[in-house]
């Protein structure tokens, strides 16, 4: 990334996009970059050529193509203009040219906030219409949008101003942290217009982006934490898949709380592999976390799954109730968990979700008797880079403050996974879980995904988190390869596991 600036404004630049807005050495603006982003919700990654980049002390120019491809075929292209001047003002054009036409729930602008220094605090909207407004960034985090219908928003970080004007579309703004990214977003186009849209070949998009600021001098703002808050250990376990003989004992090395397997009573072969996942689980010398997709005869269903795990004497520590075809699980089957404990009387019982935390948010519930609340989290719901992962690992710790303040339970994410297994936005519903191969990620295999393991713990401890499953164990989404070659993420999990014991 490039260190540009613009007066006593400090910015990164890399890939046509901006990020790390900063004055005095704080953040006070995340990213400002474009996207354009299928019917499904997936991102069209761009292609940069055409890159120039000149910089001064103070000010700075860049100019660049971003192209889009589908199957091989140039399909659409943005000219980019990103101007840097000496009064601390950023401005950031982007022309789009249309070569063929396609279908897309966005292409545009999105802006995106930190949660650090600007949560809570106030935010003065100018709207369409011309009238201003004032709000709050939520410290929560917030079901739907906080805002819309913006013009340019003006909000504060210590005594210094900072201001946002838009031109060629209307943005509203979301809480990100719904589904793992630790940001705010300002995004065009607004989601109450229909969605997705077709543009034709010749279409032409045009956007602006102004960013300014008037600077107080003022030390950096610094965020203090409660050293108290940083002492809890959280609880490990792993996702149920195939363990060859040559990762047994390494595996079986590892001081699991629980291992994780999921039960679609509408599979044929569900009893077949509950038994074989209840075996490894004996072989690694831990217990079951089961998570269970319930359908209308869901108390059979249960009963079904409890005299099965009696007749092999199973040892259960957790059971997460799941509704099928379902965004959250359904009152009535949390309703029914007091009678469910005279199967499972020594079995926590959890409820939530199979997706994002944005759908306990929008779709709220009374936990009754739970004693947890379920979810997963990836960090690449929004963006695949380094980067952004890296800082989504901060948003834990806002989802469990959440959850707490929602249902006043602890909570269990399960399972933590590199890139999502669902996508319950798809527009075709064939399209809900994903293949295996749109699951993958090569950095499974390296050191990043060590390093980021690590922040995920720190930012764990900071909070009432108590139970984390975290990939499978074997395999391009595990911790090892088939032949019990350990990936770096494996010695991560393994020492914290056992210093957790």
């Amino acid at each position: 990334m490039q260190e540009l600036r613009a007066g006593n404004i400090e910015v990164g630049y890399q890939n046509g996009f901006l990020r790390y807005f900063k004055a005095a050495d704080t953040e006070v603006l995340r990213m400002i970059y474009f996207a354009v982003r299928n019917a499904h919700w997936e991102n069209w990654e761009p292609v940069i050529t055409d890159e120039v980049v000149m910089k001064n002390v103070n000010t700075f120019k860049v100019t660049c193509t971003a192209s889009y491809y589908e199957q091989g075929e140039l399909f659409f292209q943005f000219q980019i203009r990103i101007q840097g001047l000496e009064y601390n003002e950023i401005q950031f054009e982007i022309v789009g040219q249309t070569l063929k036409d396609f279908q897309t729930n966005r292409a545009g602008f999105c802006i995106l906030h930190p949660i650090e220094h600007i949560a809570g605090f106030p935010v003065t909207v100018l709207h369409s219409d011309n009238e201003e407004k004032t709000y709050h960034f939520p410290n929560q985090i917030a079901p739907h949008q906080p805002f819309i219908d913006i013009n340019s928003m003006q909000w504060k970080v210590g005594e210094s101003e900072f201001r946002l004007e838009m031109q060629g579309d209307i943005f509203e703004i979301e809480d990100q942290r719904n589904w793992g990214d630790a940001s705010y977003k300002t995004y065009c186009t607004p989601l109450s217009i229909p969605f997705p849209k077709t543009i034709k070949a010749g279409d032409k998009i045009f956007q602006k982006v102004t960013f300014k600021a008037s600077l107080v001098e003022t030390q950096p703002v610094i965020t203090e934490e409660n050293a108290s808050s940083r002492s809890n250990r959280v609880k490990v376990g792993i996702c149920a898949g195939k363990i060859p003989a040559a990762c047994a004992t390494s595996l079986a090395a590892v001081r699991w709380d629980h291992y994780r397997v999921e039960v679609d009573f509408a599979s044929p072969a569900w009893e077949q592999d509950f038994l074989i996942a209840a075996n490894q689980a004996r072989m690694l010398g831990t217990s079951l976390e089961i998570s269970v997709q319930l359908g209308a005869e869901f108390k059979n269903e249960l009963q079904e799954l409890a005299e099965l795990v009696n007749v092999n004497a199973m040892l259960v520590s957790s059971l997460i109730l799941l509704s099928k075809d379902a965004l959250v699980t359904s009152q009535p089957v949390i309703d029914y968990i007091p009678k469910l404990r005279y199967y499972f009387n020594e079995v926590e019982i959890g409820i939530g979700t199979a997706y994002n935390f944005t759908e306990i948010n929008r779709n709220r519930f009374d936990a009754g008797e739970a004693d947890f609340i379920a979810l997963s989290f990836d960090p690449q719901e929004h963006a695949s880079d380094d980067l952004t992962i890296l800082e989504n690992a901060a948003t834990l710790k806002y989802m469990a403050e959440s959850i707490r303040e929602l249902f006043g339970k602890p909570v269990h994410f399960s399972p933590i996974m590199l890139k999502r297994r669902f996508n319950p936005y798809a527009t075709d519903k064939n399209e809900v879980v994903l293949p295996l191969q749109k699951q993958l990620d090569a950095r499974q295999k390296t050191e990043f995904l060590a390093e980021w393991v690590k922040m995920i713990f720190k930012e764990l401890e900071k909070t009432e988190v108590r139970s984390v499953t975290m990939f499978q164990g074997v395999g391009a989404l595990g911790l090892m390869d088939e032949e019990g070659n350990a990936y770096p993420v494996f010695e991560v999990i393994h020492d914290y596991a056992t210093r957790n014991q």
